[in-house]
């Protein structure tokens, strides 16, 4: 795996020498923190499941070039265990115009051994989306990829993870005035992908926010210190797992950013049980242009 973040940075090279080059060399700084509910457990318990509020403080730089840099912690504000469970530093590049909306990134989490936490061995993500702007319709797809090793069963293996995601969406943009925008993306997607770990990859929202992570992912999660009891007899293959409707609204004021978002998942197989979702809301202040 180490070679996948070698080659990430050899393609993230030229966009760093393009944006070297570049005379838009001003920064902006953006402070924020996003809220949902995480999936927890009582260790104590042979077999319990619960949630928490998670809260994720956060700190972006980023260049006009759109090269940047992201630093995230997050808290569990309840639970068995509250407080720091892990930290996460992204640096990317994210590109718009009126014809495309582009992001690529790589992230590395910094994960504590918080015991209400599920057990996860993926503690690098690669991600990249594309969307092309239509008048009506906007086609959008990326690849998730998330990597680590996994220590259970006092072994060391390669663990990863892919999320593929298909679908279209569509922007509502109102100039409510000179200072005031409201912005509304429902979003209509397919995921694709392997689902073996409870991870904190970009994409698979459905799995980190879940109220019974158990029922998605594809490894068996022992009930007690089931952060570290998650086996697997084999390796799933790629297949489709779910039907997503997100729906992202954009309030800002100024420099100041309001924006919920719920997704709805219609999964694939009567395993998972019926539709089920997730929100969060994200709160930010952006200094600079």
């Amino acid at each position: 795996m180490k070679n996948l973040v070698v080659c990430f940075v050899i393609l993230l090279l030229p966009v760093f020498l393009l944006a070297q080059d570049s005379s838009n060399s001003k920064l902006s700084l953006t402070v924020g923190t996003e809220l949902n509910m995480l999936p927890v457990v009582d260790p104590s318990l042979s077999d319990s499941s619960g949630s928490s509020l998670s809260i994720a403080p956060y700190i972006k730089i980023q260049s006009l070039s759109g090269i940047g840099i992201k630093a995230q912690g997050y808290l569990l504000a309840g639970g068995p265990q509250p407080g720091y469970y892990m930290t996460s530093l992204t640096p990317f590049y994210s590109m718009e115009n009126k014809k495309i909306s582009f992001d690529l990134s790589y992230s590395h989490f910094f994960i504590s051994d918080n015991k209400a936490l599920y057990y996860t061995p993926i503690t690098n993500e690669i991600y990249t989306a594309l969307t092309f702007k239509g008048t009506n319709i906007s086609p959008t797809g990326g690849v998730d990829l998330g990597f680590g090793t996994d220590t259970t069963n006092q072994a060391n293996t390669s663990a990863f993870d892919i999320n593929i995601f298909l679908g279209v969406m569509h922007s509502f943009n109102w100039d409510l005035s000179d200072n005031v925008s409201l912005n509304f993306s429902p979003k209509l997607l397919l995921n694709i992908g392997t689902d073996r770990y409870f991870e904190f990859l970009r994409s698979t929202g459905f799995i980190t926010h879940s109220k019974n992570p158990k029922k998605i992912v594809k490894t068996k999660l022992h009930g007690i210190n089931s952060r570290r009891n998650a086996t697997t007899t084999s390796l799933p293959s790629i297949a489709f797992n779910n039907l997503e409707l997100n729906t992202d609204f954009n309030f800002s004021i100024g420099q100041f950013t309001v924006e919920p978002e719920v997704s709805l998942f219609a999964p694939f197989g009567s395993d998972q049980g019926g539709v089920f979702g997730y929100w969060q809301l994200g709160v930010s202040y952006k200094f600079g242009k």
